[in-house]
């Protein structure tokens, strides 16, 4: 301790010796910006909607085989037999996939008989479409400035 107050200055500065060259100030903190309020798919959505979903269909669109199953459905209703002729995988598997996507808002199954048909929930893409819409809008005003 006694050695440090022999090298400092009065002003509390570290000398040019210690540090090893001029005196450099701490730049000032910018003030503190709050964030913009967070947009989300369910909060474009009328509150009975929103309630119904618990996934987010961004989520689910990040596996491959949900995007592949999202563009069957795109052609119009299948079942899970349908679908999982179409792709590499399993009945099983494609049970579980369409069962997160119905949990994101982006397919609804109807019962026909005793079978269920898969389609586009048309609500849950256009929220998506929406949000899309909404933030790449504000990213591309961005960019014209």
């Amino acid at each position: 301790m006694r050695l440090l107050r022999g090298l400092c200055s009065s002003s509390a500065r570290p000398s040019a010796s210690i540090s090893g060259g001029t005196y450099i100030p701490k730049r000032p903190r910018r003030p503190f910006l709050r964030p913009q309020k967070h947009v989300t798919v369910t909060s474009l959505l009328p509150s009975s909607l929103a309630a119904e979903w618990s996934g987010d269909p961004f989520d689910a669109l990040g596996d491959p085989n949900r995007r592949a199953i999202v563009e069957l459905l795109h052609a119009g209703g299948r079942s899970v037999k349908e679908i999982a002729d179409e792709l590499p995988i399993s009945r099983p598997a494609v049970s579980r996939h369409l069962r997160l996507l119905k949990e994101a808002g982006l397919v609804i199954e109807q019962p026909v008989g005793t079978r269920r048909i898969y389609q586009l929930h048309h609500e849950g893409v256009d929220a998506v479409e929406a949000y899309l819409r909404r933030v790449w809008g504000e990213a591309a005003a961005r960019f014209t400035r």
